[in-house]
């Protein structure tokens, strides 16, 4: 695919009040209440999406983490830092233009079967990271601590 479709208002409702309502200290409001007034702030958040789809860039404030070191097995030495993997917290924005990207490359589809998933389509589905599959967001977030 070379270009992404628009999406209509519509679309992103569906994505946004189909994702859990998990937030980021990087959200300028917390989900639970974007859920709350959707109305209000949909035609924004669609533009702002489109926009990002169209140039094939986030918004510099979309492109920053905050990542936490995790311990990647209970009992491991907490002293080693070769035990710890980095977990990045994304903004809620950035997750949902993910999950229109992810749902225009795989068609909508979900794959039952590992036999059916082109490689490329495995990166998003298990790291559920567009930029590692489009060239279009081949930057990955800032990270920052």
């Amino acid at each position: 695919m070379d270009v992404f479709q628009p999406v209509t208002e519509a679309d992103i409702r569906r994505v946004i009040m189909a994702s859990p309502s998990k937030s980021s200290s990087l959200d300028p409001i917390p989900t639970f209440l974007l859920k709350e007034v959707i109305d209000v702030l949909l035609p924004f958040t669609t533009a702002l999406i489109n926009a990002s789809l169209s140039q094939g860039r986030l918004p510099m404030s979309q492109k920053q983490a905050i990542v936490t070191p995790l311990l990647k097995k209970a009992g491991l030495d907490a002293a080693d830092m070769a035990n710890y993997r980095p977990v990045s917290n994304l903004t809620f924005l950035s997750k949902t233009v993910e999950r229109v990207v992810a749902k225009q490359q795989l068609g909508g589809e979900r794959f039952t079967t590992a036999a059916t998933v082109r490689p490329i389509d495995a990166v998003i589905l298990r790291r559920r990271r567009c930029y590692a599959s489009c060239p279009m967001f081949s930057q990955p977030p800032t990270r920052s601590v």
